[in-house]
C-alpha cells in the first residue's frame, strides 16, 4: 500500500515522453539495432534512454506497442503466411498441418475415437525385423498392444 492506500499496481502510470516513444518504436520496428542507435534517432542521451526504459512506465508503453503491432499488422501477416503456405508449401505435411490449425482456430476439429486403450484413438503397430533379414523379406507383424489392467 501507498499513501494513498492503492495498491502500488493499481497506481496510474505517465505516459512516456515522446523522445523515449519515438526511441522505443525505432528498436521495435529494427531501424535502431541498439539503443545507442535509439537514442540517436530519438534525439536524446543514450544514458537517459536507459534510465527511462528501467522505469515502470517504459515497460509499460513497449508492451502496448508490442501488442498493438502484433494485433494488427502481425495478425494480418500471419494470416497471408498461412494461406501462402497451404496453397504453394512443397510438402503436403506442411499443407495438412496449416489446413488443421485454421480448422481449429475457427472451431472444426475432429472427433477422437474412443478405444478401450488409454491411447485415446491412437494406435501403434511397431514392425521389427530379425537382424539377420537385412533384405526385409520376413515381416512378420509383432502385437505390442498393452494389455488392459484387470479391474
Amino acid at each position: 500500500m501507498n499513501k494513498t492506500n492503492l495498491p502500488a499496481d493499481s497506481k496510474k502510470l505517465r505516459p512516456v515522453s515522446t523522445k523515449t516513444r519515438t526511441a522505443i518504436d525505432a528498436l521495435l520496428t529494427g531501424r535502431a539495432k541498439t539503443q545507442g542507435e535509439a537514442a540517436e534517432i530519438a534525439g536524446m542521451d543514450r544514458t537517459a534512454l536507459v534510465r527511462a526504459l528501467k522505469k515502470p512506465n517504459a515497460t509499460s508503453a513497449i508492451n502496448d506497442m508490442i501488442r498493438e503491432r502484433v494485433g494488427t499488422y502481425g495478425f494480418l501477416m500471419a494470416s497471408a503466411t498461412a494461406e501462402r503456405l497451404m496453397q504453394h508449401a512443397a510438402s503436403e505435411y506442411v499443407q495438412a498441418d496449416i489446413a488443421k490449425t485454421i480448422l481449429a482456430v475457427n472451431g472444426v476439429r475432429p472427433a477422437l475415437e474412443r478405444s478401450q486403450n488409454a491411447g485415446q484413438g491412437i494406435s501403434l503397430t511397431i514392425v521389427m525385423r530379425r537382424p539377420g533379414d537385412a533384405l526385409g523379406t520376413d515381416t512378420r507383424m509383432i502385437d505390442v498392444t498393452p494389455a488392459e489392467a484387470a479391474e
